[in-house]
């Protein structure tokens, strides 16, 4: 093999390429795309039409193929969030690289430079030309690698056991496609492809489960701490443990009021009634599957009838009525999950919904989710004034005479930390006071004896628990030890209260009456219910024992007349050091995420879709027109035999290379290891420099990159080797 020949590289059989983006296609929902796409790869084996496309040519495709990789992953980054924009775009890398493969197929090389990949090499690769080196040209054939580029695509739509199977019977095919055309027939036995065909679909099946696994693990939160996480059931609070307190500068949401009314203090987004352990849960005793505890704020505001779930502003009316609400909350963030916890102020009367979402579900305790909702949402919420549309009032079942533990008075489980609350009671005179007084000397008794801090030195010890150590003998921590110990201490005094975590809201953006509400913002809080009265009711309940229906009388015990209140007594230094001003990184990350979010709520409204669609559609018809208008113009055709034949050196023989054997003559033999041009510049110095320069500029252009000379270059050309050849008879003569 000569300097010029590329190495071995290994081709694809036919149909093999074609096969597989049609797989692509019909698990992707893009047959059609998939067709044009496998015809045009598989008309190389039939059609004769070639291109010499050189370095120059090689490159072009490249670059077009890292643009449209670009701005497919561009486009995904404005309509997801988190690091799934990252995995977005993997189902579209077959047709992203389509430009590079069909350049292969379609070139005289029928391989690709390796120095197309690397804007160094292609550099290096050019000067060394220029300077007369015929360096060996190195080349690799793509099939495989776009064979497997689609394989991964193909993979990553493949969810659920009818794709699964789809995929199983699909790998077989192709498989047995690879097999049929790399042996021969006598070489071809039933046996071992079927167990390796079986072998290649099931391994095939496992990779696409765990790479869709590993696409749901992503979405769900489980990387970056990227957003959409399911409404929990349990909330894992830092207490006990040690180390900094550190949370995400990233903005959760924006929060816009109405001009001239000022933001609620703080939104919840999750509300918790059992404390265990350092760990607070939602629990509903008269629903042990969660997901039934929730119910359609529709519904709810029916049954009520004070209001309404609007998907449309636009000619808005409650109960028929023109509304007399306070002008709406706006709120809007992005959003992952099918079920997606809204933060809202209290007693929210109505929201209303820009973009597309299915319903809203609320549950007694006031969690509020947004059910199916698309990736970004805008919400309208018109505050109200009753209370019990966000949070039913307390109520607990009895037993006989024993209350069930997860109810709004119960205490921990821990009997000392039980007994440590109850003795606080007494020493602190709640047991005396009223709620208001209760509250008061609460607040009193935190901000004087103790202090906030987000370094987390407090850990649990024998027989003394976290919290334990917060109430004696630590007496600082952050607002989890704050609100669980507010919380727990009303409950002992016999305020009905729960847990409440949500934002603060504290920082104005740019905007007039919109705020930021940021991980570092987060908080926690004690909701508590003031003003109550309880009395015992009962009613009965079917319930089914041993296969036969029976009605049970149940007791409980209801609060009414009283209001849910935030009751927030962490000292109130806590904003001031979790929620610094945020630098110039920081602004500018801001920045990007507005425009990302606001741009996909653009993009929502139906008008603006269509005129978005419409221009992609003519930026794509525009770039290929050029693309045929300009392969068109260089278009050659070779025979049938050459269309199938392996890879064809592009490169001629230039006038010099044709010099060659009389200079050797007169100068003596070219070493093989040295350059034309090198070997030239040692052994004929006689010969201008500029002349040098320009000879073998012309001889790069027709010997390597298959330029066609004008008229006057050839002239200039044949005249400067004319020249070379004078010069060298010069020495013979001497």
């Amino acid at each position: 093999m000569n300097a010029y020949e590329p190495s071995h590289f290994p081709a694809p059989p036919r149909l093999l390429l074609g096969v597989t983006l049609l797989v692509w296609g019909a698990l992707t929902n893009h047959a059609l795309l998939a067709f044009g796409g496998a015809l045009l790869i598989e008309g190389a084996h039939w059609l004769n039409w070639r291109w010499r496309f050189g370095l120059r040519g090689y490159s072009r495709a490249w670059i077009l193929s890292l643009t449209a990789l670009a701005g497919t992953v561009g486009f995904h980054s404005l309509n997801l969030t988190g690091p799934t924009a990252i995995l977005a775009f993997i189902e579209w890398l077959p047709f992203i690289f389509l430009p590079l493969i069909l350049a292969q197929q379609y070139g005289a090389a029928r391989a690709v430079p390796t120095s197309v990949f690397s804007i160094i090499a292609r550099q290096r690769l050019k000067r060394e030309r220029r300077l007369g080196k015929d360096l060996p040209d190195s080349r690799i054939h793509l099939g495989y690698p776009y064979f497997a580029i689609t394989l991964l695509a193909t993979a990553f739509t493949a969810d659920g056991l009818k794709q699964q199977w789809q995929y199983f019977v699909c790998m077989i095919l192709l498989a047995g496609i690879a097999f049929y055309y790399a042996n021969r027939r006598k070489q071809r036995r039933i046996l071992p492809w079927l167990i390796m065909t079986t072998l290649i679909g099931l391994s095939s099946m496992a990779s696409s489960r765990g790479l869709l696994t590993l696409y749901d693990w992503i979405k769900k939160g489980g990387f970056l701490s990227s957003q959409g996480q399911e409404a929990p059931i349990e909330q894992n609070t830092a207490i006990g443990k040690l180390g900094e307190l550190k949370l995400s500068r990233r903005i959760k949401w924006r929060l816009s009021v109405p001009s001239g009314q000022k933001p609620p203090q703080r939104v919840m987004t999750y509300a918790y009634n059992h404390y265990r352990s350092g760990k607070w849960q939602s629990f509903d005793p008269d629903f042990a599957d969660y997901e039934r505890s929730f119910s359609d704020l529709l519904t709810i505001a029916d049954k009520k009838d004070i209001g309404e779930f609007a998907f449309d502003t636009d000619g808005f009316q409650v109960n028929d009525q023109p509304s007399t609400l306070r002008p709406p909350i706006r709120l809007r963030g992005a959003v992952t999950s099918n079920r997606k916890a809204l933060p809202s102020p209290p007693a929210p009367v109505l929201f209303a919904q820009a973009t597309e979402i299915d319903s809203i579900e609320q549950s007694q305790l006031g969690t509020i989710l947004a059910i199916n909702a698309d990736n970004v949402l805008d919400i309208e919420i018109w505050p109200g004034n009753d209370d019990s549309l966000r949070e039913a009032p307390p109520t607990q079942r009895l037993r006989g005479t024993q209350l069930l533990e997860t109810t709004s008075l119960a205490l921990p489980s821990n009997s000392r930390e039980t007994n440590l609350l109850k003795n606080l009671v007494t020493e602190l005179a709640l047991d005396q006071k009223s709620d208001r007084e209760k509250i008061k000397a609460l607040r009193s008794y935190f901000q004087t004896e103790f202090a906030y801090t987000t370094h987390l030195k407090i850990t649990a010890r024998p027989n003394r628990s976290a919290l334990t150590e917060f109430l004696t003998s630590a007496r600082e921590g952050h607002c989890e030890y704050f609100a669980t110990a507010t919380t727990l201490l009303l409950r002992a005094s016999g305020i009905p209260a729960r847990y409440a975590v949500g934002y603060a809201v504290r920082e104005r953006a740019n905007n007039a009456g919109e705020y930021y509400l940021r991980g570092t913002h987060a908080h926690s809080w004690c909701r508590a219910y003031l003003g109550g009265r309880k009395e015992i009711v009962e009613e009965e309940q079917i319930v089914v024992q041993s296969g036969r229906e029976r009605t049970v009388t149940i007791q409980r015990e209801v609060w009414t007349g009283g209001t849910w209140t935030d009751i927030d007594l962490t000292p109130a230094t806590w904003i001031n050091l979790d929620s610094p001003d945020p630098n110039w990184q920081e602004k500018l990350g801001d920045s990007l995420q507005r425009f990302r979010e606001d741009f996909q709520l653009w993009r929502a409204n139906e008008k603006n879709r269509d005129w978005v669609n419409l221009v992609l559609i003519f930026v794509a018809v525009a770039l290929v027109i050029f693309v045929v208008w300009r392969l068109s113009r260089s278009r050659i055709q070779q025979g049938a035999d050459a269309v199938h034949s392996s890879y064809q050196p592009s490169r001629t023989l230039s006038d010099l290379n044709a010099l060659l054997p009389q200079l050797e003559k007169t100068l003596g033999t070219k070493p093989a290891h040295e350059s034309l041009t090198r070997w030239l510049q040692r052994v004929l110095p006689e010969f201008p420099m500029q002349s040098y320069q320009r000879l073998f500029i012309l001889h790069e252009n027709q010997r390597f990159n298959s330029y066609t000379l004008s008229e006057s270059e050839e002239k200039e050309f044949e005249t400067l080797v004319h020249t070379l050849g004078q010069t060298c008879a010069q020495r013979k003569d001497q």
